[in-house]
């Protein structure tokens, strides 16, 4: 013993592992770590269970649970019918602890030195004189041979225990060396007071003869331990074998073959085991210990799986087959009708202006085709909301901005039919590309942000001391008020104006701002549109004005403030350059947000567009045309080149950016593309359009940066990530109808909403927070502001 004590000592540090590993193939390791838990894992165990005695004081083996399991493991298992320091060979029987081993042990190489420990398991060795001690002394009545072989199994545990306390706690064994240490203390102090005894009566009696008289009570060598499984520091092999599944009945004590190894079948290097090893019922479920024993294993997989396919459950099939057929189906839906000449409808809104300038009371008609909300005898007052409004006459009303509101589909309905457009074919899974107007035409709401529908109100002239201001059939006070006055004139006089052109969207974001600048491009691309709203021969002048969120900061449906700056950033400011460029001489610019503007200002027409995006693939590519030639840029037409667009905002990130790049490397890579990523807002206005202008993908996640696709070339893709819906006419964070007029607290808002929830209560509006099947996003509402844009730009978008 001293020389084995002397060469553990000696073993290096690093080899502290070492000391503690078993070989635990065999299954015989497992067990009796499960034995251990069963006897000494619960901590309401009394110390005492293993020495019951009768009446009669005679121990009583089916006393407990306890014991029945110690009385199987010791006798029908063999664990305590050969000393574990022996091996029988066929020359004869070698001591295990012989320190000539432990010393080659020491001195060989390092994998020889942990196999050596390893098939030795000296935790195991511990655990078996633990066991084997208990039983010797508890099976019957005590004789001198059982205590003495009792004894020896202890002095084992003495001489091994602070070799393991290094590493046993981190080991699978559920022993703590404090309590061995503990065990043998009181061995010792029992034989202390008996060895002397003992041996005395040894040598006058057989040694397996009872002792009568015993000095000392037994109950003292009771092992007072709790064992306790720590599962989460097993490694992965155990932990599928531990607890072992002991009422299933798969893993013998003793395994005969590697098929009834528990930790080679339920190797974690196969995550469903070795199929070799299960059949009928111990399945791989129910005979290895899953991580989360309550949860359970997951359902295995099948042995033959669809990934895909018609029958996925994701739907991903269907839907890329309907994408392709959407594809390969294209624009062949027909010849279209033939859509009124635009020269018919210029000259009828031309005789529309010359009779609503006639009277004297406002008047305002849309024109669909021509992308026009136009108004006569149209005021703004000086108040902060930049509130528009349309002189009271005595010769007729006119169409109040609810019916043409509600008639063009701003809060619900289908909206306002427009015909011959060149536009991108709608439809499931696929905005395509067309190269003549659809059949039918195409139906479009009234949403813009920046449009102004105005009510008609009295025009108190020449008269500031006007008290009898009426609004229809209600009294106006000088004082605006939302909800209650409408009266304008009453404080410094009235300026009469010509053409008024209104913009009303954001100059400080290049989704809002490119609406406006789109539509002044088409407005100013011939002469017939400016003449007919009467300019030129009669005599109007045409003026830029700047309204509603490009007069005012506010916070949406909130008060605004009129601040004068005219702010318009680098980009925006380039889009409306591109816009009027050619249109000599340039229109003034009227700031209706201007603070220092005290007085009412009329004029004799007022244009606005009614749609988000006025204009048709013909416009757009035209618009781009006019882009390229501002920077000076040579037209590449479509190239193989796919456009990933960053961003520096923390929202509206890409979830997996590298992943993304390297799935459109090999897509680049596979068709012969190139790949570009540009984080635009660090681009010049001219860079972005270099980047862009011959490009025949673009991708990018939801965000103002897709606006840019006004300078892909004709035929080219956006493909939208992270989409971002909205009901037409509302929002994406309001159920309420907040388009046209709304935007800005005032009477109309309140009046807007109203008309809402009436038509909600009658079933025309989608209920609060309903959207279309993710299916039919493309379709109807809700939708992407971008898929609106794609379409009109006719550009194929999904």
């Amino acid at each position: 013993m001293f020389f084995l004590l002397v060469a553990l000592l000696l073993l290096p540090c690093d080899g502290t592992d070492a000391v503690c590993s078993c070989n635990w193939e065999d299954n015989w390791w497992l067990n009796l770590v499960e034995d251990l838990i069963q006897l000494y894992g619960n901590p309401d165990r009394s110390a005492s269970e293993l020495h019951v005695s009768d009446a009669r004081k005679n121990i009583s083996r089916s006393a407990s649970t306890s014991w029945r399991l110690l009385e199987e493991v010791a006798l029908e298992q063999g664990l305590c019918q050969r000393d574990p320091a022996v091996l029988r060979t066929g020359s004869g029987i070698i001591w295990r602890f012989n320190p000539a081993w432990i010393e080659f042990a020491v001195n060989s190489s390092r994998t020889a030195e942990a196999n050596f420990l390893k098939e030795l398991c000296l935790p195991g060795q511990v655990a078996t004189d633990l066991l084997c001690s208990q039983f010797l002394t508890f099976a019957g009545k005590p004789s001198a041979g059982s205590l003495l072989a009792a004894g020896r199994r202890v002095r084992r545990i003495r001489v091994l225990a602070p070799l393991l306390s290094d590493c046993l706690e981190a080991s699978p064994w559920p022993l703590r060396s404090a309590d061995l240490d503990a065990y043998a203390d009181s061995w010792e102090a029992f034989q202390n007071k008996t060895w002397d005894w003992l041996n005395q009566q040894g040598a006058v009696r057989h040694h397996r003869e009872p002792l009568q008289d015993l000095p000392v009570t037994l109950s003292q060598l009771t092992f007072q331990g709790q064992a306790e499984l720590r599962r989460a520091k097993l490694p992965e092999d155990l932990r599928r074998c531990l607890p072992l599944r002991r009422q299933e009945k798969c893993w013998p004590r003793r395994a005969a073959s590697l098929s009834q190894s528990c930790t080679r079948c339920c190797d974690p290097t196969y995550p469903r085991g070795q199929s070799s090893c299960f059949g009928g019922i111990w399945t791989f479920e129910v005979c290895c210990v899953p991580d989360d024993i309550v949860a359970g294993w997951a359902p295995a997989p099948p042995k033959v799986e669809e990934i895909v396919g018609p029958g996925t459950p994701d739907g991903n099939w269907l839907m890329l087959q309907e994408f392709r057929h959407e594809l390969q189906e294209g624009c062949h839906a027909g010849s279209p009708a033939p859509a009124r000449p635009k020269k018919l409808i210029w000259q009828e809104l031309k005789r529309w202006v010359k009779k609503a300038r006639g009277m004297s009371g406002g008047q305002q008609r849309l024109f669909p085709e021509l992308d026009l909300l136009v108004s006569t005898h149209a005021c703004v007052g000086p108040e902060v909301e930049v509130p528009w409004f349309l002189r009271a006459g005595k010769d007729g009303s006119a169409t109040s901005w609810e019916e043409i509101a509600a008639e063009a589909g701003a809060i619900c309905g289908q909206g306002k039919l427009v015909d011959g457009e060149l536009v991108s074919k709608l439809g499931r899974r696929v905005l395509v590309p067309c190269r003549q107007p659809l059949p039918g035409g195409g139906r479009h709401k009234l949403e813009p942000y920046g449009l102004e529908l105005m009510e008609s109100c009295e025009l108190a002239e020449g008269s500031p001391g006007n008290n009898s201001c009426r609004c229809g059939s209600r009294a106006c006070s000088s004082l605006r008020t939302p909800g209650t006055s409408c009266c304008r004139g009453m404080h410094a006089g009235v300026e009469w104006r010509g053409l008024g052109i209104l913009t009303g969207e954001l100059r400080t974001n290049i989704a809002h701002f490119a609406r406006d600048a789109l539509w002044l491009h088409s407005l100013f691309r011939g002469n017939a549109s400016l003449e007919s709203l009467g300019a030129g021969s009669e005599g109007l002048q045409p003026e830029l004005v700047l309204t509603k969120h490009a007069a005012t900061e506010c916070i949406e449906n909130d008060y605004c403030v009129k601040t004068g700056r005219k702010a318009i950033f680098e980009m925006e400011e380039f889009l409306e350059e591109v816009a009027v460029q050619g249109i000599s001489p340039r229109p003034p610019t009227f700031d209706a947000g201007d603070p220092t503007q005290n007085g009412t200002v009329c004029f004799e027409v007022v244009a606005q567009r009614w749609r988000p995006w006025a204009a048709s693939g013909h416009q757009v590519q035209s618009f781009r045309a006019k882009a390229l030639r501002k920077c000076k840029i040579q037209d590449r037409g479509l190239n193989k080149k796919i456009v990933m667009i960053r961003r520096d905002s923390k929202s509206r990130q890409w979830r997996d950016e590298q992943t993304v790049k390297q799935h459109l490397k090999a897509l680049a890579a596979s068709i012969g593309s190139t790949l570009t990523t540009a984080n635009l807002g660090q681009l010049t206005p001219c860079e972005q359009v270099e980047v862009l202008h011959d490009a025949m993908i673009m991708t990018g996640v939801h965000g103002a940066d897709l606006t840019n696709m006004i300078f892909l070339p004709a035929g080219a893709a956006v493909v939208e990530v992270a989409v971002e819906c909205e009901v037409e006419g509302g929002s994406i964070d309001t159920p309420f109808w907040r388009g046209p007029g709304t935007l800005m607290k005032g009477s109309l808002t309140e009046q807007a909403r109203a008309i809402w929830r009436q038509q909600n209560r009658q079933g025309t509006c989608p209920p609060s927070g309903a959207t279309l099947p993710h299916d039919e996003w493309l379709q109807g509402y809700p939708t992407s502001q971008f898929a609106k844009l794609a379409r009109q730009a006719n550009l194929l978008y999904t």
